[in-house]
């Protein structure tokens, strides 16, 4: 994560567990490993590297990440001495990896396909709530014999009307498993009462 405000970048440290935050300073060409560990999973308790994360920060002042596992979180750089970093909850049930995550012009509401067969998820900032907007995977499974494997890009439209998700895939007559070759592109219509 580049954070806009600073110049500095954010990542981890994946050399011991619990994994360290870790920032870069391009300007002085100097990394600065924190106290500050990312969040583990709230049931299993167990750590995973960091996957998709907002490219700014959201409504309330936090960049929301995800991690491997499926644990939700919210960072600050900024704060004193060190980032903070806040459980919020996991991507969609027990967690599963999110590799995109987008955020609507408002700042209150984010936009993620976690892998396997999810939803469309919108995630509220200020409430913490999580809506199911749509289930792609059976729908293009049953019309179309694609099955939907990772989701390489995730946009949402500069008026919030419209999310754009890059997916691989594979038509292939079974369910389940990871299926790659065939690139995708959806569009998904976000209703105004959504």
């Amino acid at each position: 994560f580049c954070d806009r405000s600073t110049g500095l970048f954010w990542g981890m440290d994946s050399s011991e567990e619990p994994h360290h935050f870790m920032s870069y300073d391009p300007e002085l060409n100097r990394f600065q490993r924190y106290d500050t560990v990312v969040p583990a999973h709230p049931t299993t308790g167990k750590a995973a590297m960091l996957r998709g994360h907002t490219p700014d920060p959201a409504q309330d002042g936090y960049v929301y990440w995800a991690t491997g596992n499926g644990t939700l979180f919210r960072f600050k750089p900024n704060g004193t001495n060190a980032p903070l970093a806040e459980t919020v909850g996991t991507t969609w049930e027990q967690g599963r990896d999110t590799l995109q995550i987008a955020m609507d012009p408002t700042g209150r509401y984010l936009y993620y396909f976690p892998k396997g067969d999810s939803p469309i998820v919108q995630f509220d900032v200020k409430t913490g709530r999580k809506k199911a907007l749509c289930w792609l995977q059976d729908f293009y499974f049953e019309k179309y014999g694609y099955w939907m494997g990772e989701v390489y890009g995730l946009e949402i439209s500069s008026d919030g009307s419209f999310l754009v998700v890059c997916v691989n895939g594979e038509f292939t007559p079974r369910r389940g498993g990871a299926h790659f070759g065939h690139p995708a592109l959806v569009v998904i219509d976000i209703p105004k009462q959504e």
